[in-house]
C-alpha cells in the first residue's frame, strides 16, 4: 500500500470516529466509561479537525509532515491505552473493545505509514 493510500484510509477512518464521537456521544461515554460528555464531543471534533491534514499529507506527502502524523498516531495510542487502564472499571467489553480497537487500527496507520515514509521520495 502506497504512504497516499495509507493516509487516505486514516483520513476515512479518523473522520468515521469523529463523526461517532460527536454523533453517539452517549453511547460512547456509557460503554467506554468516559467521566464527562464534553471529553468525547471535544474528541470528535478534533479527530473531524485532523481529516483535512491528513488529505493535505495523502495529496502533497511531505516528509516533516508525514512524520508529525505519525508521532500524533502513536501518541493517541498510548493516551488510548492510558484511559483504557486508568478506567478499566467503568468501562464495559462493547467499551473495551472500541477503544483497544480504534488504537489498533491507529497504530496500524501509524506503521503502515513509518513504511511508506520510508520508501517514498517525499519532499523534506
Amino acid at each position: 500500500m502506497t504512504l497516499s493510500n495509507t493516509l487516505r484510509i486514516n483520513a476515512v477512518f479518523t473522520g468515521i470516529c469523529g463523526l461517532i464521537c460527536v454523533f453517539a456521544t452517549s453511547f460512547i461515554v456509557t460503554h467506554a466509561g468516559v467521566p464527562d460528555v464534553l471529553w468525547v464531543q471535544i474528541l470528535g471534533l478534533m479527530l473531524l479537525a485532523y481529516v483535512p491534514t491528513l488529505l493535505l499529507a495523502a495529496w502533497k506527502p511531505a516528509r516533516w509532515l508525514v512524520t508529525t502524523i505519525i508521532v500524533l498516531d502513536w501518541g493517541y495510542v498510548l493516551l488510548a491505552m492510558v484511559f483504557l487502564v486508568s478506567h478499566w472499571k467503568l468501562a464495559d467489553a462493547l467499551g473495551a473493545t472500541i477503544v483497544i480497537g480504534s488504537a489498533a487500527f491507529v497504530a496500524l496507520f501509524a506503521v503502515l505509514q513509518q513504511r511508506g515514509l520510508s520508501q517514498s521520495p517525499a519532499k523534506a
